[in-house]
């Protein structure tokens, strides 16, 4: 089904219009079910972003470089700098396929090895000695090349091929998506008939049962979402949306969803589309309106990493009930927030500023509790008139380790 909506929105405000045939309706707000923490800011923009199971994230950027990132201890090792890499794009780590092993796999759309230009290139990239090989060059259709995306196939009708997308740059040639067999070689797949050299289509990502297994394309200068079944077959699936980068979910606390960056207002913002093609804002206005950006979930699929910009960020669901009273509250008065739901440990409270561009992510700690035996935690904070005029938003995270637990509110604050 094709969903369509106008995304012309005010900032402060978030309301949209989803219109399919006669059908409106108002695109749900879950940015209370939601949190996003800034964890890293890196040197270049962030185009590509892969997660390992020990919760180490590589990317990669314009710089251009490859980078191991590890979450626990803030160390990053550059692997990859410079040449054979040139504009990276899309990465993935490999899932024990005979192709890639459980190496990196990394499309670099503008290949430059020599001063004659460009033969686009997928590598394979070993994580530990960042030793790399070639599993495509150039494109086994035309003599130029500018892969972007990158997907490993599920089994069934898709097989277990490697695809990748060539949006073909600036070329008389349409855009086109390939594949890699398990021997390395590559052939030519699908070309849209709605694809003309105007259009980009970029990231790939499959999806879940729950959408068929198919294969989900980003296509930013369309705006559209397109729907490629095993045929092969291209349909839109949603439109009317700036979207840059794309995520399944594999977890059950995220629900049956393809999570999609897309380019908002004055920032980009986060949302999750249902089977049907019904859209959900999820965070709003991360800063930054940036034309790459990345996603991937941890293999556990709890956490979802997000590169926007150089920032890199950790979005994670709520699990914790939060109440923040009174709301709206007063200068003078004593704001009071409890959790329920939660598990022993060491909460802390945030007050992020909306208005102020933190997009809710907070910029310290301004208390601390201890929860009781339940999960449950109280503690007061006095509200004073150096907050006036900003949004914002009290958030509970556990610091006990557990990243699941966490929940969000928002509050008014009235100035007299």
């Amino acid at each position: 089904m094709n969903r369509s909506f106008d995304p012309t929105r005010s900032a402060a405000l978030v309301a949209f219009t989803l219109t399919t045939g006669v059908l409106t309706a108002q695109i749900p707000d879950r940015t209370d079910e939601f949190l996003h923490f800034p964890v890293a800011r890196l040197g270049g923009e962030i185009r590509g972003i892969a997660v390992a199971p020990s919760g180490t994230v590589y990317t990669a950027d314009g710089n251009p470089r490859l980078v191991a990132f590890d979450p626990a201890t803030g160390a990053r090792t550059t692997l990859l700098s410079g040449l054979p890499l040139s504009r990276p794009a899309m990465l993935r780590l490999g899932d024990g396929r005979q192709l890639t092993g459980n190496d990196l796999v990394l499309v670099d759309w503008n290949t430059e090895e020599t001063t004659t230009c460009c033969d686009g290139r997928v590598f394979r990239i070993d994580p530990v000695t960042a030793s790399s090989s070639v599993l495509a060059s150039g494109n086994p259709q035309y003599t130029d090349a500018d892969p972007y995306g990158v997907a490993f196939g599920p089994g069934g009708a898709f097989g277990d091929y490697l695809y990748v997308t060539d949006f073909q740059g600036a070329t008389s040639h349409p855009p086109l998506i390939y594949r890699i067999d398990g021997s390395g070689v590559a052939s030519p797949w699908f070309t849209a008939s709605q694809w003309t050299t105007a259009s980009t289509p970029r990231c790939l990502e499959f999806g879940t049962a729950a959408f068929g297994g198919d294969l989900f394309v980003t296509d930013l200068d369309s705006a559209t979402i397109w729907r490629i079944d095993a045929t092969p077959s291209a349909s839109a699936f949603v439109t009317g949306l700036d979207v840059v980068a794309i995520a399944a979910a594999t977890n059950t606390a995220w629900g049956s969803f393809l999570y999609v960056l897309a380019q908002g207002t004055t920032g980009t913002d986060l949302y999750r589309v249902d089977p049907v093609g019904n859209l959900e804002l999820v965070i709003d206005e991360i800063p930054g309106k940036p034309t790459y950006a990345a996603l991937a979930f941890r293999p556990d699929g709890v956490v979802l990493w997000v590169g926007v910009g150089r920032q890199l960020y950790q979005v994670v669901p709520s699990s914790l009930q939060l109440a923040a009273t009174p709301n709206p509250v007063m200068a003078g008065q004593t704001l009071q927030v409890a959790t329920t739901g939660g598990v022993p440990g060491k909460p802390a409270l945030l007050v992020g500023d909306e208005l102020a561009g933190q997009a809710f992510s907070p910029p310290g700690i301004l208390a601390l509790g201890t929860m009781n035996t339940t999960g449950s935690w109280t503690l007061q904070y006095p509200v004073t008139a150096a907050l006036s005029g900003l949004g914002v938003r009290v958030q509970a995270v556990s610091l006990d380790g557990n990243d699941d637990y966490v929940a969000s509110t928002k509050v008014d604050l009235v100035f007299q």
